[in-house]
Protein backbone atom coordinates (compact mmCIF):
# COMPACT_ATOMS: atom_id res chain seq x y z
CA UNK A 1 0.00 0.00 0.00
CA UNK A 2 1.38 3.20 -1.27
CA UNK A 3 -0.44 6.47 0.41
CA UNK A 4 1.75 10.09 -0.28
CA UNK A 5 -0.76 11.29 2.38
CA UNK A 6 -0.56 8.37 4.64
CA UNK A 7 -4.06 6.75 5.95
CA UNK A 8 -6.43 6.95 8.77
CA UNK A 9 -8.68 4.63 10.57
CA UNK A 10 -11.65 5.44 8.66
CA UNK A 11 -10.16 5.14 5.43
CA UNK A 12 -10.56 1.15 5.36
CA UNK A 13 -14.06 1.49 6.82
CA UNK A 14 -14.60 4.15 3.60
CA UNK A 15 -12.82 1.72 1.04
CA UNK A 16 -13.72 -1.13 1.90
CA UNK A 17 -17.65 -0.07 2.39
CA UNK A 18 -17.82 1.59 -1.02
CA UNK A 19 -16.10 -0.82 -2.52
CA UNK A 20 -18.33 -3.52 -1.77
CA UNK A 21 -21.36 -1.38 -2.79
CA UNK A 22 -20.08 -0.67 -5.81
CA UNK A 23 -19.28 -4.14 -6.89
CA UNK A 24 -22.93 -5.86 -5.81
CA UNK A 25 -24.43 -4.08 -8.39
CA UNK A 26 -23.27 -6.23 -11.04
CA UNK A 27 -22.64 -3.31 -13.47
CA UNK A 28 -20.00 -3.89 -15.98
CA UNK A 29 -18.42 -0.22 -15.75
CA UNK A 30 -18.26 -0.53 -11.90
CA UNK A 31 -18.87 3.26 -11.15
CA UNK A 32 -20.59 4.41 -8.10
CA UNK A 33 -22.02 7.86 -8.10
CA UNK A 34 -23.56 8.78 -5.05
CA UNK A 35 -24.30 11.79 -2.37
CA UNK A 36 -21.92 12.40 0.21
CA UNK A 37 -25.42 11.90 2.56
CA UNK A 38 -25.83 8.14 0.61
CA UNK A 39 -22.50 7.45 1.15
CA UNK A 40 -22.29 8.14 5.20
CA UNK A 41 -25.86 6.64 5.63
CA UNK A 42 -25.14 3.50 3.60
CA UNK A 43 -21.78 3.15 5.80
CA UNK A 44 -23.62 3.64 9.06
CA UNK A 45 -22.19 6.70 10.09
CA UNK A 46 -23.98 10.22 10.95
CA UNK A 47 -24.42 12.84 8.93
CA UNK A 48 -23.11 16.05 10.40
CA UNK A 49 -21.10 18.22 9.57
CA UNK A 50 -18.15 16.40 10.88
CA UNK A 51 -18.62 13.26 9.28
CA UNK A 52 -19.18 15.26 6.18
CA UNK A 53 -15.47 16.48 6.57
CA UNK A 54 -14.16 13.26 7.67
CA UNK A 55 -15.45 11.86 4.05
CA UNK A 56 -13.80 14.52 2.03
CA UNK A 57 -11.05 14.19 3.32
CA UNK A 58 -10.63 10.24 3.86
CA UNK A 59 -11.74 10.16 0.08
CA UNK A 60 -8.79 12.71 -0.75
CA UNK A 61 -6.36 10.39 0.27
CA UNK A 62 -8.02 7.26 -1.14
CA UNK A 63 -7.66 9.24 -4.47
CA UNK A 64 -4.11 9.11 -4.33
CA UNK A 65 -3.67 5.60 -2.64
CA UNK A 66 -2.13 2.50 -4.52
CA UNK A 67 -2.24 -1.26 -3.60
CA UNK A 68 -0.24 -3.79 -5.01
CA UNK A 69 -0.88 -7.45 -4.72
CA UNK A 70 1.17 -10.41 -5.88
CA UNK A 71 -1.81 -12.50 -5.35
CA UNK A 72 -4.84 -13.55 -3.69
CA UNK A 73 -6.99 -16.29 -2.62
CA UNK A 74 -9.95 -17.27 -4.16
CA UNK A 75 -12.59 -18.77 -1.78
CA UNK A 76 -14.78 -20.58 -4.17
CA UNK A 77 -11.99 -22.90 -5.53
CA UNK A 78 -10.07 -22.62 -2.55
CA UNK A 79 -6.24 -21.56 -4.44
CA UNK A 80 -3.87 -18.95 -3.77
CA UNK A 81 -3.58 -17.55 -7.26
CA UNK A 82 -0.49 -15.59 -7.99
CA UNK A 83 -0.16 -12.35 -10.33
CA UNK A 84 2.87 -12.10 -12.25
CA UNK A 85 4.82 -9.47 -12.69
CA UNK A 86 5.44 -7.79 -16.00
CA UNK A 87 7.67 -6.00 -17.48
CA UNK A 88 7.97 -2.80 -18.27
CA UNK A 89 10.25 -0.69 -21.27
CA UNK A 90 10.82 2.41 -21.71
CA UNK A 91 10.82 3.44 -25.81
Amino acid sequence: MRAPSGLQPVDELILWGLLGVTLERYDPDAVLMATPYWMLRHLGLETGGTQYAELRESLLRLAFASYQNTAFYNPETKVLIAVQKRATFAA
